[in-house]
């Protein structure tokens, strides 16, 4: 198995990490929830993810310095994650909210 095959592992691992944020940070849904949750989505793949980078890239040396050096090479991608996941937290949750004012046979009964 080569090393970028195990980097799908961390990737894998940041989906189920925000999977349980979403499950324990969701279970009321209001606007601050959904930002905090996008928020801390954003952040724990970031973290999760690039620890994998540090690891398998030979570019970065492993210790502290190589891991603060990986993350900090990692900023400019953040801002992008960091807006994508507001614009579609934004949209999904706004847009159920929507249907569900408009469609009432989406409300529990």
């Amino acid at each position: 198995m080569c090393s970028s095959d195990l980097g799908f592992g961390w990737i894998y691992g940041s989906i189920a990490t925000i999977v349980i944020i979403g499950m324990i940070l969701l279970r009321k849904v209001n606007l601050p929830r959904v930002i905090g949750s996008s928020l801390l989505a954003s952040l724990a793949f970031f973290l999760i993810s690039n620890f994998g980078v540090w690891l398998s890239d030979h570019d970065y040396p492993i210790n502290a310095a190589g891991l603060l050096l990986c993350y900090e090479m990692a900023i400019p991608f953040f801002k992008n994650t960091l807006m994508g996941d507001l614009v579609y937290s934004a949209v999904l949750f706004g847009g159920f909210e929507f249907a569900l004012s408009r469609v009432p046979q989406l409300q529990k009964a």
